[in-house]
């Protein structure tokens, strides 16, 4: 491939196509590809040549060999495919070496294919299909077209042609030659061969020349016959032939000149209007690939953006749930240690012949306990004896409320008490009974809980 530097690399995705566009070259190269025009996966590899040896071993030297890419894809299976039917792969490629005319080629191997020429200065669209080598170049002329020549002229002919492509550079001059080798040189596209032979048939070629080079002969033209103008006859009464106005071949010659230089008028501003619209076009495509890409980085940012905030988030209510298991852990732990301190205290009093009590306060009406609190029952619980006689008192609270609903409350605390050890040990006997609020312990005055209390008679020591 040559020295060359890579300027791309695009990896294809299902259903999606989008533009890229980087700079090279001193220009830009903008690629277009359509969603799906290769294999999901395939990765496609752009550079830029900075030698013209291929150029120069397939095209031909003499050449001005402006500018040299090479688009290469590969598909995951190894093979290099070409696009889906309807799905070219178009290059936008702008740069101020690309003259309007320079000849666009495709290399595969070592097979050169005429994609066609700039139609504007600065800028050339190509659509590929295959995996190719573009190489842009200014050549010399193609062949002048549509040649003719008059007939009827005093040993000469005057042949018209039409202008060819120029290869990217100026036509400088047309030489048409007839094929007996007389010649005449022109920069537009008439001019008169002289020294012709009258009464001989003649055909005509051209050829152009720019500043690379000189064109192929044209197509040759219809033959033609000059004469010579019949001649004067002398005497009375005799022939003679009329003589040409110089006015009306002066008016002819104007008119021609006239008409040529309305046509090259009428030509330059087609080519103005043409480039005009190329360059629109242009510039809108670049806009929009540069929409295109700003959109995908803010995208891209966002979504980052968004993940990142989602694993801070994750790792935040990790290392809470983490705290939280360790302080769950450690208040039952000190419930257990309390509760087994409380036991042994008990079976100590019991032992004594003392009753031990123990008053549980609650923060609602359903008797709700705190994690301490139904830890340290638990534990408490399971130090009794199995045939521990479980008494569990309720206090009424009349302040704010009747006596009949102060009684059922505390009725409703006791029993819950109760419950809650017998699920435990079911082989305890437990036992309810209601006291005024006056025979609550004095821990409990004054607070907004509601208290209830049970009382062991029996300890398994």
């Amino acid at each position: 491939m040559g020295t060359n530097t890579k300027i791309l690399t695009i990896t294809t995705l299902a259903n999606a196509g989008n533009t890229y566009s980087v700079s090279a070259g001193g220009g830009t190269v903008a690629i277009e590809y359509l969603a799906n025009a290769l294999p999901v996966g395939t990765v496609i590899d752009g550079y830029l040549l900075s030698d013209t040896s291929t150029a120069t071993s397939v095209i031909g030297s003499g050449n001005d060999y402006v500018m040299s890419l090479v688009l290469a894809w590969v598909a995951t299976d190894g093979t290099v495919p070409t696009t889906a039917a309807g799905k070219d792969i178009s290059m936008t490629i702008t740069n101020s070496v690309i003259k309007k005319g320079a000849k666009i080629y495709s290399v595969i191997g070592t097979t050169p294919t005429l994609l066609g020429t700039a139609a504007a200065d600065g800028s050339a669209v190509i659509s590929i299909t295959d995996d190719p080598q573009i190489i842009i170049a200014i050549t010399k002329p193609d062949a002048p077209t549509g040649v003719s020549a008059t007939s009827g002229g005093n040993a000469s002919s005057t042949v018209s042609w039409t202008a060819p492509s120029d290869g990217g550079s100026a036509i400088t001059s047309y030489t048409a030659t007839s094929n007996a080798g007389q010649t005449c040189t022109s920069t537009t596209t008439t001019c008169s061969v002289t020294g012709l032979t009258n009464g001989t048939s003649y055909t005509f070629t051209v050829t152009a020349t720019n500043s690379i080079g000189t064109s192929d002969p044209s197509s040759a033209s219809s033959a033609i016959t000059p004469a010579a103008p019949a001649p004067s006859i002398s005497g009375g009464g005799g022939y003679v032939a009329p003589t040409r106005d110089p006015a009306v071949i002066a008016a002819v010659k104007a008119a021609a000149e006239k008409a040529a230089a309305d046509a090259k008028a009428a030509a330059e501003l087609k080519a103005a209007e043409e480039k005009a619209a190329a360059d629109a076009a242009l510039a809108a495509a670049l806009k929009a690939a540069q929409e295109i890409a700003d959109a995908q980085a803010k995208a891209a940012a966002e979504l980052k953006a968004a993940q990142d905030k989602a694993a801070e988030e994750l790792r935040i209510a990790e290392e809470l749930r983490i705290a939280q298991e360790k302080a769950d852990a450690a208040l039952k732990a000190a419930a257990e240690k309390k509760a087994l301190e409380d036991a042994a205290a008990a079976a100590l009093l019991a032992a004594k012949k003392i009753v031990p009590k123990v008053t549980v306060y609650s923060l609602s009406p359903t008797l709700k306990l705190s994690a301490y609190d139904t830890a340290y029952l638990k534990k408490y619980v399971s130090q009794l004896s199995p045939t521990a006689q479980v008494t569990c008192v309720g206090y009424i609270y009349t302040k704010n409320t009747t006596y009949a609903k102060a009684k059922a409350l505390a009725q409703s605390q006791a029993k819950a008490v109760c419950a809650m050890m017998k699920n435990q040990k079911k082989t305890i006997t437990t036992t309810v009974v209601l006291y005024p609020s006056s025979k609550a312990p004095k821990a409990a005055f004054g607070s907004k809980w509601v208290t209830v209390s049970y009382r062991v008679d029996s300890f398994k020591k």
